[in-house]
């Protein structure tokens, strides 16, 4: 029904449902605790997931906009320190701006392969529900 509200979502314990359903509580058991049904709890799934990928959307993006800043810092600190011919200097910032990189490269790869796997879990969600 469009408008409907989720019980969970509006639940006074909404946190510690959404706890226990993180930890793996079965539905029935979350449903028989807080007297709503089992239908309930396993639709409020989609809440939490959404919730969650969100959260680390987030943090992902702070994330990669803190290590670009790094990045371009150490590629100024680069900048003056081959000015100053400090080869010392330029060394360090040369591997730290490496080292921005790596990390970069590893989070957009994260981001990658955990795109590929919801869209696997996507279809295999479909094909189950095609089967039964």
């Amino acid at each position: 029904m469009p408008g409907r509200k989720c019980i969970p979502c509006s639940h006074a314990s909404r946190l510690d449902i959404d706890s226990k359903m993180v930890a793996g509580v079965s539905d029935r058991a979350i449903a028989g605790q807080y007297q709503i049904s089992k239908s309930s709890v396993s639709r409020h799934r989609g809440h939490i997931r959404q919730a969650i990928e969100q959260a680390e959307t987030d943090v992902s993006s702070r994330l990669v906009a803190r290590l670009q800043k790094l990045e371009e810092t150490a590629g100024e600190l680069l900048q003056e320190a081959r000015d100053d011919a400090d080869k010392r200097t330029a060394i360090a910032a040369l591997l730290a701006g490496v080292k921005c990189l790596e990390a970069l490269s590893r989070i957009l790869e994260t981001k990658q392969i955990e795109e590929r796997v919801r869209t696997l879990e996507e279809a295999l969600a479909h094909e189950q529900v095609t089967i039964q």
